[in-house]
């Protein structure tokens, strides 16, 4: 599903990601952990195209991001932003559904139903839907 290919990355002479391979399945769960400046946030943004690399290159779903309409590719991928990144004056059910409304039209009913299996996936209860 995510496979970075020989991925190099750089800040200036800083190297962030240097000759990173990695191949994540489909359905496989990853967690990147590491100290501050190990580059796991610039992995991220080359993922979804907010960066691209100097070496190397970043497969989504077997296409190269760079290759890719970036805007549908986020559109296409859902991803947890670090920090603040959530609306405040949503509920926790319009944060969720935010990103996907984005490009399927769900009923109402459909986003409650997604919207609830999202929390449970998460491990959080359904009552956390109607807060802020």
């Amino acid at each position: 599903m995510i496979r970075f290919e020989q991925v190099t990355k750089r800040y200036g002479d800083n190297i962030a990601l240097n000759e990173l391979s990695l191949n994540v399945a489909e359905g496989e769960f990853l967690t990147i952990i590491g100290r501050s400046g190990c580059g796991k946030t610039t992995a991220l943004r080359l993922i979804n195209g907010l960066l691209s690399p100097d070496e190397g290159a970043v497969y989504v779903d077997g296409k190269n991001v760079a290759e890719t309409d970036i805007i549908s590719l986020r559109r296409s991928i859902g991803y947890a932003i670090q920090g603040v990144g959530l609306f405040p004056h949503m509920t926790v059910a319009k944060n969720i559904a935010y990103v996907p409304s984005l490009s399927k039209q769900w009923s109402k009913a459909e986003s409650a139903e997604n919207v609830a299996e999202l929390l449970k996936a998460v491990g959080l209860e359904p009552e956390m839907a109607g807060r802020y």
